[in-house]
Parts: structure tokens; C-alpha cells; sequence
């Protein structure tokens, strides 16, 4: 039998220290880095602690704001138990750490310095955001057929009130009502086109303040348009909502899931003829049916969102499976099993809890309860564009592979005081530039176009007049060309279909910036 150990007690710690695989280290809040072991140095990538030790913490993160915030919460919460961060190696690669902090503070209660214990989770954050995108896909396939139908409703009346007005030119009671219908309908169909792509796009989580109204009544209105005609949906919102601190798009995605599941509860018991949904939001107390480990602790002010539907219920034998992934009881081919993973993941991850209360036959609710921001915290609103100044003349060139583009830009322009020459592609650009040498001020580019993009047209139309200046015009920019091309090159970009303010402010407010090196 061994005998005991006679290892002195530090000696010890500091081999427990050195050996453990979480990444431990000791840092100011400054971010300068005290003391770390060898796994701390893999997670990151240095080669030596001495190495690491010229790297200040807030580096590692993806803005100062990041670990400003990372600092305020350690502050308020004195310890982080399971804390998830984005971190950046220093060979600039990206690492999802989960961690545990423990702040120490001095005698007036100012955080003198925090020791934290953290493993590398980025191969599990990967497969969930692959599950979370793959179920977002799905649901927009489960829709596409009611959106096809409201585009086809949408389009029939655009071209039905065009007709209207070429039949009755001189009629300007008739031109005006038929042309504020046709507006209306293009403005319907940009919001469906927004949410389908804001929904489906990939992109990096936010943590605002967000309005959780605002959402309800963004997945009301596209489930209003998609869901059988015969189901009855109701809205119902309790007074002014608290806003939650989180993310848009996911706890939008999070509604129209718990949405779309009801939908099939309701159709599965009363057919497309029959059946009711209920979303309902109130400011609320996690009270004694919600245990406090799951929302934060007792008495914490929360928005609690209500998904009942009158369907075929959940029986019992199944119920504590629903949030498993891959668990579903559709048919083959109706359904991977990963919507209600995934809402309970966003849920979760948005510091809330997600509770259901169903019976056979009797139909099912899921209640939401998402921890509220102090009162009086306002959400992001768009900023509202203001009517610019007029042209002065200025040649402006517009590059689009549709015509009607072109001539829609060159009236708007034109009717603002600059002048205007287009082209429909890349090469053609480029000799039009060409041929008006030092004239052309600034060039407003499609960015999708057959053969040479507009990426490619725009290095091309600098390489022969650096000082040009340039406005993207685009129906969708993907996130990793706005990282990158767009914001290297400070490029001011409007998305289609635009209003005739938006594009001119753009023009402007390009024109108007300093000088292009």
C-alpha cells in the first residue's frame, strides 16, 4: 500500500494548477494577466506564458465594448457560473469558451482582480448553430407555399392596377388611387422578402435591448399570411412591454417556431377549417411555478410570452422528450425534430426558461419568461432619414443588368439636379468612366450582376479614377462581404426595394464625405 502523500500543500495546488485541462488563469481588470496554466495557452494559442502575459485580455475579445460588458456583469454579479464568451486566439481564429468567474474585491467593493476556469466549446457551439440553421430552413420551407401564394396576390394587384393606369392616364383621381394601391403591395411584398431573409441569413448573435411587441407583431403578421385561412389567430398584448436583452432575429425565430408548431396541432385536430392560436406578452414576476435556479432568481421581473393553441395536445409519454434533439412524432420527410430543440437552446441562451402545459386532445401552451431590462430601457428604432439636399449638377453613373433600374435612378436623379449615364454591366461601366474621364463624381453599383459583380466592377472603376466615390445598391449583401469588401472600403450601401429618399440621401451623403485617398 502506498503511503501518504508528503507533498507540501502548495506544491500540491500548483501541480493541480499546472495539470488541470480548463485553461486557469488570474487576471486585473485591466485585463493585464496575472498568472495562467499551460491549457490556457492552447485554448488561445501562445506559445509561452511569457508571450501571454504581454496580451491584455480585452485583445482577446471581439470589441473593448465586449469586455467592458463581460467587467459590468462580473461587477453586479460578483461570480459567472457557466458564462459563455466568444474569444480570439492570437492567430485570429474564433474560440467559444464557457467559464466560471470569481471576482475579488477590495474593501469599498471595487473588483480588484478575478481568477476564471474555462473550456474550449467551440465544436459544440458549431453543430448548434449548424442545428439552428438547418431549422430555420425548414421552417420557411413548411411556409413557402402560403408565401407563394400571398407574393402571387401581391404581384396579381400590382399588375392589375398598372394596366388600371395606362387604361386611365388623364384621370387623376384614378392615377392617384391606383398608384398609392400599387405602393402599398410593393411595400408588402419588401416586408415579407425582409423577414424571409432576416430569418434565414446567418449572422452573429446581438445582445441589445429588444422589443418584444415588435416581434409579436412581426411573426402575427406573417403567420396571418401564411397559415390556412381557417385557423384563427389572436393577438393579445398586456400594456407596454418591458424590453429583454437579447437578440431579434433569434427570439423572432424562437415565436414563429412555438407558431408553426401550434399551426400543426391545430390543423392535425380540426383540419384548415377550424382551430385557434393565441400569442399573448405581459410584464410579470417569476413567481412560485417557475423555480428560481431557471430564470435568475425569485422576484425577478420578466416578459413572459403565451403560445396556446386548441390542437391535439401533447400526451404525458411524450412530453418530457419534446426538447430533445432530433425527437419528433411528424412523418418522415415532415419534420427533422429540431424546432423545439433549438427555441429551448435560444431560450437558454438569452438567460430565460421555456415551460409547456398541454393534455391529449385539450391543446398545449408554451409560456416564454425572459429576464426584463430595468423599466425605462428603450430598443434600438431605425434612425429616420432625413430629405437631402439637392444635386448640384454633379455626373453620376449608374451600373445595374436591369434596365429598369437605370431608368428608375436616372429620373430620381435627374429630378434632384445631377446628371446621369448608365450602364447594364461591369465592362460597360468601365468604358462609360472611360469615355467621361475626370467627370463622373460618384457611381451607384449593383452589387449581383452577371459576369464582372459589383465588387469587381468597382476595383476595376477605382483603378482608373481613384478619387471615384461609390454607393452599393443591393437586394441582399451577404455578412461576410459587409465585414470585409464593404467595410475596408467605407461603402454606404442601399438595399432594394429602396424608397427614392433613401437612394438620393445616400448619393448626397457620399458625395458630402471628406475626399477619397
Amino acid at each position: 500500500m502506498p503511503g501518504p502523500d508528503t507533498t507540501p500543500r502548495d506544491e500540491r495546488y500548483r501541480e493541480f494548477f499546472e495539470d488541470d485541462i480548463t485553461g486557469d488563469f488570474v487576471a486585473a481588470p485591466d485585463g493585464t494577466l496575472l498568472e495562467c496554466n499551460p491549457a490556457y495557452l492552447t485554448i488561445l494559442g501562445f506559445d509561452s506564458i511569457a508571450s501571454a502575459q504581454k496580451v491584455k485580455l480585452p485583445a482577446l475579445y471581439p470589441s473593448p465594448e465586449a469586455y467592458r460588458a463581460f467587467l459590468a456583469r462580473l461587477q453586479s454579479e460578483r461570480k459567472l457560473i457557466y458564462h459563455e464568451q466568444e474569444l480570439i486566439r492570437v492567430d485570429g481564429t474564433r474560440v467559444h469558451v464557457v467559464e466560471n468567474v470569481i471576482g475579488r474585491f477590495d474593501e469599498s467593493g471595487e473588483l480588484a482582480h478575478f481568477k476564471a476556469y474555462m473550456f474550449d466549446d467551440t465544436r459544440r457551439k458549431r453543430l448548434e448553430d449548424q442545428l439552428h440553421q438547418s431549422q430555420k430552413m425548414e421552417s420557411i420551407g413548411t411556409m413557402a407555399s402560403g408565401i407563394a401564394h400571398d407574393f402571387n396576390n401581391i404581384l396579381n394587384t400590382v399588375l392589375g392596377f398598372a394596366a388600371q393606369l395606362q387604361k386611365h392616364p388623364y384621370d387623376p383621381d384614378k392615377v392617384l388611387r391606383y398608384s398609392q394601391t400599387i405602393e402599398k403591395s410593393a411595400l408588402r411584398g419588401a416586408e415579407l422578402s425582409a423577414r424571409l431573409l432576416s430569418f434565414a441569413r446567418v449572422s452573429r448573435r446581438e445582445d441589445v435591448p429588444v422589443d418584444v411587441s415588435r416581434i409579436i407583431d412581426e411573426v402575427v403578421a406573417l403567420c396571418a399570411e401564411s397559415f390556412p385561412r381557417g385557423v384563427a389567430l389572436e393577438r393579445r398584448v398586456d400594456g407596454p412591454l418591458d424590453s429583454v436583452k437579447g437578440d431579434h432575429a433569434a427570439l423572432y425565430q424562437v415565436l414563429l417556431n412555438l407558431s408553426v408548431n401550434a399551426r400543426d396541432a391545430v390543423v392535425a385536430r380540426h383540419g384548415t377549417a377550424g382551430g385557434s392560436i393565441v400569442i399573448q406578452a405581459r410584464n410579470t414576476t417569476a413567481g412560485d411555478d417557475v423555480s428560481p435556479e431557471l430564470i435568475g432568481g425569485p422576484d425577478l421581473r420578466c416578459v413572459e410570452i403565451r403560445v396556446t393553441d386548441n390542437g391535439i395536445g401533447i400526451g404525458p409519454d411524450i412530453r418530457e422528450r419534446i426538447f430533445d434533439p432530433f425527437f419528433t412524432t411528424k412523418d418522415r420527410g415532415q419534420g427533422t425534430g429540431l424546432g423545439l430543440s433549438v427555441v429551448y437552446t435560444i431560450v437558454r441562451n438569452h438567460r430565460g426558461t421555456i415551460l409547456v402545459e398541454s393534455t391529449p386532445g385539450g391543446g398545449s401552451t408554451f409560456r416564454v419568461l425572459l429576464p426584463a431590462m430595468a423599466p425605462g430601457v428603450v430598443p434600438r428604432t431605425p434612425r429616420i432619414a432625413r430629405l437631402p439636399a439637392p444635386g448640384r449638377g454633379e455626373l453620376v453613373l449608374i451600373v445595374d443588368d436591369e434596365e429598369s433600374m437605370i431608368d428608375l435612378a436616372t429620373e430620381l436623379l435627374h429630378e434632384q439636379g445631377y446628371r446621369v449615364i448608365g450602364a447594364r454591366s461591369g465592362p460597360e461601366a468601365v468604358r462609360a468612366l472611360e469615355s467621361r474621364a475626370g467627370e463622373v463624381r460618384l457611381a451607384v453599383l449593383d452589387l449581383v450582376m452577371p459576369g464582372m459583380d459589383g465588387e469587381q466592377t468597382y476595383r476595376e472603376l477605382k483603378a482608373r479614377e481613384p478619387s471615384l466615390k461609390a454607393v452599393l445598391c443591393t437586394g441582399y449583401l451577404p455578412g461576410e462581404m459587409r465585414s470585409t469588401f464593404v467595410s475596408r472600403e467605407n461603402l454606404r450601401v442601399v438595399h432594394k426595394p429602396f424608397t427614392p429618399e433613401a437612394l438620393l440621401s445616400a448619393v448626397r451623403e457620399t458625395l458630402d464625405s471628406p475626399p477619397v485617398a
